[in-house]
């Protein structure tokens, strides 16, 4: 489904060079001229207050990011308490004991003060939790208002998933791992999901998104983008974002290669203060740079245009 999707992106970006018009416009037109990003990471030492003001001072000052994933409940105490295992964590299991709680409580708890208290702060779980250790990590997160709690039980549908989202005080955010819009179809229609969590390069193209969104618009269910793709990726996604009524924001994984923007010709950053805008050039309105790119090629590769 990957690959299809990629073929079905640049197939649209194809179409709108030929039709001389932005694939939003192909798409029924665009509902905003800006899409907002949200920023993903969790300092080092996130447990220290100070390492989340500096990392705040960073994202948030200096870079102009309005929201940020944090956390990562998969992880958390295999990265800041090596002795968590005698506590009776497993990182294989599906449950998380008091001490995992109390840090990931610690954690949030200083991510809010360092980026104030109207800054959007989303939590990661990765599919880690089971129902009961869901709602209970659902509850001791609200109270520091995060806007999401993202993929907190495994990835198949299941009555599981209504009963965390009626109970949730958070909302319930997932899909970055289905592929359709039938995959999709029962977390929308049974109300399993308050966000349905798109990832535009890999769950079916710009069309089969914008299907799955308009779904979820029948429902009256927020949008957004998981998004750890290039900059061909991300820019295509915010081309479908745009003509997407209910959508919310696309991720920008915390990756900060110094060409990550320079695989295409461009004047100034692609992303300013959180925000990538739409173009209103042909296509996707990007040309790759044969100079950036050419030497990122691996052994057999070829340039499309050799």
């Amino acid at each position: 489904m990957a690959a299809l999707s990629g073929i079905e992106i640049a197939l649209w970006d194809l179409a709108g060079k030929l039709a001389g018009l932005p694939v939003y416009r192909l798409l029924g037109g665009k509902f905003r001229d800006r899409v907002r990003l949200y920023r993903t990471g969790t300092p080092d030492h996130a447990d220290n207050l100070s390492a989340c003001r500096e990392y705040a001072a960073r994202i948030k000052d200096a870079e102009g990011w309005t929201a940020i994933k944090t956390i990562d409940v998969d992880s958390l105490l295999e990265r800041y308490d090596p002795e968590c295992r005698e506590d009776g964590h497993e990182k294989t299991g599906r449950s998380l004991s008091e001490r995992d709680m109390k840090l990931a409580e610690k954690i949030m708890d200083n991510m809010r003060q360092a980026f104030g208290d109207d800054y959007d702060i989303s939590v990661h779980c990765h599919w880690a939790l089971d129902l009961r250790d869901a709602q209970r990590l659902s509850d001791r997160m609200a109270p520091y208002h995060p806007i999401w709690l993202e993929d907190p039980l495994p990835v198949p549908f299941s009555p599981a998933w209504v009963r965390l989202t009626e109970t949730s005080k958070v909302a319930i955010c997932t899909g970055e791992n289905l592929y359709g819009k039938y995959e999709f179809r029962p977390f929308i229609e049974e109300h399993g999901v308050d966000i349905v969590h798109i990832d535009v390069p890999k769950s079916g193209g710009l069309l089969e998104t914008k299907r799955i969104a308009d779904m979820a618009d029948t429902h009256y269910l927020k949008v957004a983008f998981h998004n750890p793709a290039s900059v061909i990726g991300t820019i295509a996604s915010a081309q479908v974002a745009a003509s997407i009524r209910n959508f919310t924001m696309i991720e920008r994984a915390g990756y900060d290669y110094p060409w990550l923007e320079d695989i295409i010709v461009h004047d100034g950053p692609v992303i300013r203060d959180g925000y990538i805008g739409v173009s209103d050039r042909p296509g996707l309105g990007i040309e790759l740079n044969p100079d950036v790119v050419r030497p990122l090629l691996k052994e057999g590769d070829m340039w499309w245009g050799d």
